[in-house]
């Protein structure tokens, strides 16, 4: 939906007309607000639950969304920005962790990446939303195509308040051992050892309180010790490199790249954009497979990813080079 809605935006009939700069805001603002829900997503889980945090984010990404798609000027569109962004960031630091904690170590990493699959369906979806609502005036295509965005969150409220089991590790935090064995013994194999799991979440969990109890800020970030160092150069390196490849920032401009590299039929456009959301999809699906291959693993993925990135920012960067004036 960001790429297809940033050019409605800057429309001089139909859109808001934003500059480039405003635009450039519109999309900064989600990220930093991202980052603050994605920081506050540990204690609220904690307190209430992972069901009813997946509630809170919902909630905070609808009312982010329709108060972003009935902005009446630009204020008010960034203060819509800045709920979702809040909403995004929360959901997407809570949804692996639930994954994690209800599902059995053996289909972890699968279905951990059910995330990462589910997010780019979404961002499939809103490629083929904008390619749709093409012919559509643009100050009516830019609020529709924002706001289909909170139809998944209420299917994934219905969902928590109907479906979805509480996560058996915060139950067992909480003492509540008998609610979690129930869960446990209906998203376990059959012959699972059910007592044996909920010890291992009981030591896990004692022994998580321990290293929090010798563990100071101070200490972590300025005194680690060696294995902790080696983790958070892996775990923040990662995530920084992750965001320094402008992965966000090419999907919010893919239709500015594509007419500044000389695709300039918005038909043609969306073409590329629905034949790059099919890839993406498709390969995050076959890494899903492989994270638990025995011949697999997630390091040999990593550096297969790194080394595909470098070679397609490469041929990017010379593309935009030889277009340039």
């Amino acid at each position: 939906v960001n790429s297809s809605v940033g050019y409605h935006l800057q429309e001089k009939a139909g859109g808001m007309e934003l500059t480039d700069l405003q635009l450039e805001m519109f999309f900064g603002i989600f990220g930093w607000a991202a980052i603050l829900g994605a920081l506050s997503a540990h204690s609220v889980s904690d307190r209430l639950g992972r069901r009813r945090a997946f509630a809170v984010s919902s909630v905070g990404f609808i009312v982010g969304v329709s108060w972003t798609a009935l902005a009446p000027n630009y204020l008010s569109l960034m203060l819509g920005r800045l709920i979702t962004g809040l909403g995004v960031g929360f959901g997407l630091a809570v949804d692996p962790l639930y994954i994690s904690e209800v599902s059995p170590p053996e289909y972890r990493g699968r279905l951990v990446t059910w995330s990462e699959t589910a997010t780019n369906v979404g961002i499939l979806m809103g490629f083929v939303a904008g390619d749709v609502l093409r012919p559509v005036r643009s100050d009516i295509a830019w609020r529709i195509l924002i706001g289909i965005g909170a139809v998944l969150p209420v299917v994934l409220l219905i969902l928590v308040f109907t479906v979805m089991p509480e996560s058996p590790r915060w139950l067992v935090l909480f003492g509540r051992e008998e609610e979690a064995e129930v869960i446990l013994r209906r998203c376990y194999p059959e012959d699972a050892d059910v007592p044996a799991v909920i010890q291992s979440i009981k030591d896990s969990i004692q022994q998580e309180t321990e290293a929090n109890g010798s563990m100071t800020w101070y200490n972590l970030l300025c005194r680690p010790s060696a294995p902790v160092r080696r983790m958070l150069i892996v775990g923040v390196g990662v995530a920084i490199c992750q965001q320094t490849t402008a992965i966000e920032a090419i999907q919010y401009y893919l239709i500015y790249i594509l007419d500044y590299s000389g695709v300039n039929s918005r038909s043609r456009q969306f073409d590329f954009l629905i034949a790059l959301g099919v890839v993406k999809v498709s390969v995050i699906v076959l890494a899903g497979r492989l994270f638990d291959h025995p011949r697999g693993g997630r390091r040999p993925l990593l550096i297969a990813s790194n080394i595909g990135i470098f070679v397609a920012l490469v041929a990017l960067g010379i593309n935009l080079h030889q277009e340039s004036p």
